[in-house]
This record gives C-alpha cells, sequence and structure tokens, in this order.
C-alpha cells in the first residue's frame, strides 16, 4: 500500500511567482490580476483538501479493516485453538461448578446457566461440553418458578440425566410455594434417584415428605445431604421417621429445621453413625446427648438450639468425640439467652482433637474453662469464638490457658466488655507479661452488643503481637457451613 501513496497524492501546488511575495507582506494593494491569480490558487488549494480529506477517510477504513482482521487471524495462534480438549473440558466444569452453587436462588433455571451456554459458542465448544459427562450432573430445579411447558425444563432435565451418563448425580431442589403440584421435571430426576450422591432440599415440609416417599430406599449412593425446611402445617419433622434412615454412603448432613414460629425441631432418624461433618439442630441439650452417643466419627459438627438449655442430670455419663477438629454451638436468638444457672451442653461432652470451638449463647466462661480441661484439647485449639455475657474475672483465664491459640474472638451480651473496659487493659497487660519474649501473635475480635452507633469505627490496638478489633456483630462465623461449600463435589 505504501508504493500507492505517491500516486495518490499529488504535488503541493505552488502559488504563481507574481503573487508568492504577497503571502508574507501587507503591504500593497492587489491588482485585478493578482487578485484572479489568488482566488484561483484557492481553489485549487480547497479541491486538493478535499481529495486529501477523502483519502484520510479511506485510510481510517483501511485501518479499521486491517485492525479487524488483525484480531481475527490473531484467532487462528490464540492459545485457547491450542488448549486440549481435555484441559478445554475442565475449564468448563469449574465454571459451571461456580454456577450451579453461587447462582442467586432466583436465577432462571438451566436452560441459560452452564453448560448449556457452551454449546451456543462455536463447534467446538458445543462438541466438547455436550461430550464431557460430568458438565451434566449437576441439576437445579426451581419447582416454584418456572413454567415447565413454556420453558421445556422437563426435557432439559432428561436432557442432562441422558448427557450425564451413569455419573453420579449433584441435585438441588427448591419450592417455596410449598405446593404438591407434579412437575415432570421432578419426575424425571427421581427415575434416576439411585444415582444421587450429593442433594440440596429448600422446600416446605409437606413437599419434603412427599420427596422422601418417592425415593425412600433408593439413595445407595448418597453422600451429602442438605435439607432447610420449614414446618408451617405443624406437621413435625419426625413425621420422615426412616426416610433417609437406608443411606449406606452418607457422611455429610445438614439438616435445619423451623417450626412457624421460628422454633427449632428435632431432626429425624439418621445413620448418624457413619456422619463425618453434621449441622443440624436441636430441641434440648437431652436429645442432643442422645445423637452425640452415635457420632463415633465425626469430624466437624455445627448444632443449633432454640434455647439456650435446661437442667441435665448431673451423674450422666460424658460423651467423647475423638474425632471432632471443628464444634460450633450456636443459639437460635441470643435475645433468650437466659443467664441462670443452666445444664450446658458442653458439660457433658469431651474433644481431644479439637482445634476450633464456637460459642454462641450455649455456655459460659467456666463451661468452657472445663471443657478445655476435661477433654485436654489445650494444645491442639487454634481458634476460639465465644459469645455470651462476659465478665472480666472470668473470661481471662480463657486465652491464658491457651497456649497455641491464633484466633480469638470474645463477643460480649450484656456484659462488662467494652473498648474502655477493664477486660481489655488487662488482657493487654497480661499478653504484655506473657509474650513480650516470645515471637507469638494473637488476633483478637472484641464484640460490644451494647454498643448502638452505626457510625461506629472499629478501634484497633497492636501490642507485642496482640491485635484487638472491636465490632458490632454479634454471630460468629459457620466455620462448618463454610467448609461444606469447600467440600461439595463436582
Amino acid at each position: 500500500m505504501e508504493a500507492n501513496y505517491p500516486a495518490l497524492l499529488p504535488d503541493f501546488p505552488a502559488a504563481p511567482i507574481s503573487i508568492a511575495h504577497l503571502t508574507t507582506s501587507n503591504h500593497g494593494v492587489p491588482s485585478d490580476l493578482e487578485s484572479r491569480l489568488a482566488k484561483a490558487h484557492i481553489h485549487e488549494l480547497e479541491s486538493q483538501l478535499v481529495s486529501v480529506q477523502n483519502l484520510i477517510a479511506l485510510s481510517l477504513e483501511r485501518a479499521a479493516q486491517l485492525e479487524r482482521a488483525i484480531e481475527a487471524h490473531k484467532s487462528i495462534i490464540s492459545p485457547i485453538r491450542r488448549l486440549p480438549n481435555e484441559l478445554l473440558a475442565e475449564i468448563f466444569s469449574q465454571a459451571s461448578q461456580a454456577a450451579f452453587y453461587w447462582d442467586d436462588i432466583s436465577t432462571s433455571p438451566v436452560t441459560s446457566q452452564a453448560p448449556w451456554l457452551f454449546t451456543h459458542v462455536c463447534r467446538l465448544w458445543a462438541g466438547v461440553a455436550l461430550g464431557t459427562r460430568p458438565l451434566w450432573s449437576q441439576i437445579s430445579m426451581r419447582l416454584h418458578c418456572i413454567d415447565e411447558e413454556a420453558r421445556g425444563v422437563a426435557s432439559m432435565v432428561k436432557l442432562f440425566l441422558e448427557r450425564s451418563g451413569s455419573l453420579p448425580l449433584i441435585v438441588d431442589i427448591c419450592n417455596e410455594d410449598n405446593q404438591l403440584k407434579t412437575h415432570r421435571s421432578f419426575d424425571a430426576s427421581v427415575t434416576h434417584v439411585q444415582r444421587w450422591e450429593d442433594v440440596d432440599l429448600f422446600v416446605e415440609c409437606r413437599l419434603l415428605l412427599f420427596i422422601a416417599a418417592a425415593i425412600r430406599g433408593q439413595l445407595c449412593t448418597l453422600k451429602t445431604l442438605r435439607i432447610w425446611s420449614c414446618d408451617k402445617d405443624g406437621m413435625g419433622a419426625g413425621d420422615l421417621s426412616d426416610a433417609f434412615a437406608i443411606a449406606p454412603n452418607l457422611t455429610a448432613l445438614e439438616a435445619a429445621f423451623h417450626s412457624g414460629d421460628n422454633t427449632l425441631r428435632s431432626p429425624f432418624e439418621f445413620p448418624w453413625h457413619q456422619l463425618t461433618r453434621l449441622l443440624t439442630t436441636f430441641s434440648s441439650n437431652a436429645e442432643a446427648l442422645t445423637v452425640l452417643e452415635q457420632l463415633s466419627s465425626i469430624v466437624e459438627l455445627q448444632v443449633e438450639f432454640s434455647s439456650s438449655g435446661e437442667s441435665i442430670a448431673l451423674a450422666r455419663n460424658f460423651v467423647t468425640l475423638p474425632h471432632l477438629r471443628v464444634l460450633e454451638i450456636m443459639l437460635q436468638d441470643m435475645y433468650f439467652m437466659s443467664l441462670g444457672p443452666l445444664s450446658y451442653l458442653l458439660e457433658f461432652t469431651a474433644a481431644p482433637s479439637l482445634e476450633h470451638l464456637g460459642i454462641q449463647g450455649m455456655a459460659d466462661q467456666g463451661s468452657v474453662s472445663r471443657f478445655v480441661t476435661r477433654s485436654g484439647c489445650a494444645p491442639s485449639l487454634k481458634t476460639l469464638h465465644f459469645i455470651h455475657k462476659v465478665t472480666t474475672k472470668s473470661i481471662l483465664p480463657i486465652p491464658r490457658n491457651l497456649p497455641y491459640l491464633e484466633d480469638l474472638v470474645i463477643g460480649d451480651f450484656g456484659g462488662e466488655l467494652d473498648v474502655e473496659s477493664e477486660v481489655v487493659d488487662t488482657l493487654l497487660s497480661h499478653w504484655h507479661s506473657v509474650c513480650a519474649t516470645s515471637d507469638a501473635r494473637l488476633p483478637v475480635k472484641l464484640v460490644d452488643s451494647q454498643r448502638t452507633d452505626s457510625s461506629f469505627v472499629p478501634a484497633i490496638q497492636e501490642v507485642d503481637g496482640l491485635h484487638i478489633s472491636f465490632d458490632e456483630s454479634l454471630f460468629i462465623d459457620s466455620i462448618v457451613e463454610s467448609r461444606f461449600k469447600l467440600h461439595r463435589r463436582f
């Protein structure tokens, strides 16, 4: 193209000699001849200017064409073209997993999600997506917000079932309207219930009973089960009886039940002795202890109560959980916390290998100290989250007797803790005297429930490795729940 530019650009028009000197001087009035020559030269210049502008426009258009051609040909040498199909399939798998687990609950069904979207990019991607069976082993059904006839969801579910071959299935079923109407998409998935390995049920109790009846006795491959159900009709989760009792491979369970007045209900029967991870609700400490006696292999445990405790016979035997690493005991509503003399679940358990302990309204400072001593878990305990009524005298022995603690959260509900309280000063003094000669570092979060100023900015103190921050939040992080999400298998 460069060779053509001299031909396209004519020589610059030279002004007539008789008027050239007039452009550099204001002296003298031009004659009629000089005026005519000047007008003719201006016309010539304007004509060439139009030609050059047209040439510029053509050049810009050509430049745009060249840029498009460059981008198109770059795709030939793009790394994505050189990826083996196996690696491309793995990328698709990661994207599908993220879409399946993290999409909002109101997101439209599988027709608009990965992996279906991969089949619309190009022939290569469609071939890889359709040929990668694990992509199609994750089935999500929102039974309350789909029009099966209009969206063809039942046909799409059947396609997923066919494309996944004989692989274990990850099934997510949600229905918020508590209607027992038949859904062809659900009926299609039930025909493959023997392949269900990871199941998430977010349904009302009536529909849960309906689902349980359809799948009873066929859960031979089930490993992880999550059930979140609200009993609005007073049926009770116990009515499910042995619906999930026969699940020989079940090891991870999340089962939370609430009644219409938001009171936690008892869970139904499970093969508790198989479980290694459990998140559930209990109506009483006695009920919880009955279940804990069966959890011989439990590693991670989170339990939630509707009340803070009740009297339990002190003669009752302790329950030892030898493999337990994570324990969280939480009160559903801190405003129902009783500060009177109660028997806490922690008083009747021991966990010698415990690494994380989270207590929210379900044990006082003395119970925690006695539990640590009884369990002998001080050398292994790395994290302690404690929310209760805090007093200076009773709270300080806890961190003092945990030499390997790496994370401490102390939350106060109506006690003596405050940013300017004696607890902070004493804790700082203690840490300074104990660890001044060591490299130990301990992040500490102090939560003050009496602070109501929404504009409060957390204060932070750093003294000899003791990092103290203040917050308004009353609730501890759910370690077990995050672990469940982390361990969800694709």
